[in-house]
């Protein structure tokens, strides 16, 4: 049951990835960021200016932190209003969403924001050029506006051109691009509205580039979408409009939620299996093959959580540390201050 619009959330720990950053966030309610754009951080740096946060969502060079009480704070770059301020004024310190509140949900990728409130409706804005805002129209938006006839909405999930929302009742609808067939109605006709997915129940949902993926009761995962670099983890590269099973996965608790072009699961056991494109070595296994099929991150037990950018991944295993492979280019697993390397090929240790 959500919360009223009037309660106050719970803090907990999280961890959110970006494309070039990454933020931490603790059940005291600060922000820890670090890496490049929005963040410009050599090592994890407590944001200034934020508390009492309980989650944070970032986007390509712009973040933004849901609060305890319900609102909305956002920082970065605002070329395509994804700030939500009625501007495309950038800003270096985190400012309120004006008219905002009763949140419980916030999502961010590329260049748009989409808050989920407590009374199931939900909020978009900034760039919206293929309809991934859902609200009828490709035009940008600067404040958050209204997606119609979802009904009753459990989570939103943001992807680069397309997004998804799964029901109360656990269907879920997509909207946007769909050229590889990402929204699942088993075509490849983008949409700017709600179309609900072909014959799916999902207790999960993530969207990633240009795929989809639900976890379904019992443990099993379904993808759809581009299988260009074997995102959809079914042992081929073909495209599949519709939901496809994931080939040797099962006792699936959790997907982890990114924007990037492959995708990553969290067994019972504490395992996290990944699969799709791997030129950044953000499937763990120290090379840079794809996998086409879920393969199991090596020497990681106990793991809380897992995230994921565009190249980077991290199992989260308590409320101040990860381990964390892929794409480092940005330091948004070692810090700027620490940029050895370009490409993280094993597990690393990182603590906030």
């Amino acid at each position: 049951m959500a919360p009223s619009p009037g309660a106050m959330l719970t803090r907990s720990s999280g961890l959110a990835l970006g494309s070039i950053g990454t933020c931490a966030w603790s059940d005291e309610g600060t922000v820890r960021c670090w890496g490049s754009g929005a963040f410009r951080y050599h090592a994890p740096t407590i944001v200034p200016g934020l508390s009492h946060v309980v989650a944070v969502a970032i986007g390509v060079y712009h973040a933004c932190a849901l609060l305890e009480d319900g609102t909305v704070q956002c920082w970065g770059t605002n070329d395509h209003g994804e700030l939500g301020d009625d501007t495309t004024t950038a800003r270096e310190l985190a400012a309120p969403v004006p008219g905002l509140s009763g949140v419980v949900q916030i999502h961010a990728a590329l260049y748009a924001t989409c808050a989920r409130k407590a009374d199931s409706k939900v909020m978009c804005w900034g760039g919206n050029e293929d309809g991934q805002l859902g609200d009828g129209t490709r035009e940008r938006k600067l404040v958050p506006t209204a997606l119609p006839g979802l009904g009753e909405v459990a989570d939103i999930q943001l992807g680069s051109s397309h997004a998804c929302a799964r029901l109360a009742d656990k269907t879920v609808r997509c909207w946007g691009r769909n050229d590889n067939g990402e929204l699942g109605d088993g075509t490849t006709t983008s949409r700017l509205s709600a179309i609900e997915v072909r014959e799916l129940r999902a207790e999960e949902l993530v969207v990633g580039d240009k795929h989809t993926c639900a976890l379904l009761q019992g443990g099993a995962v379904k993808c759809w979408g581009l299988n260009r670099h074997g995102e959809l983890g079914d042992g081929t590269t073909m495209d599949h409009p519709f939901p496809t099973d994931v080939q040797g996965l099962s006792d699936v608790v959790q997907l982890a939620p990114g924007d990037g072009m492959h995708a990553c699961a969290r067994t019972a056991d504490g395992g996290v299996w990944c699969w799709g494109w791997n030129g950044d070595g953000q499937i763990g296994i120290g090379t840079t093959t794809n996998a086409l099929t879920p393969v199991r991150v090596p020497k990681l037990r106990g793991v809380q959580r897992v995230v994921m950018g565009i190249g980077t991944t991290c199992a989260v295993l308590d409320s101040h540390r990860a381990r964390c492979w892929g794409d480092n280019s940005h330091g948004q697993i070692t810090g700027i201050a620490r940029l050895e390397t370009m490409v993280v090929r094993e597990p690393a240790e990182v603590t906030w």
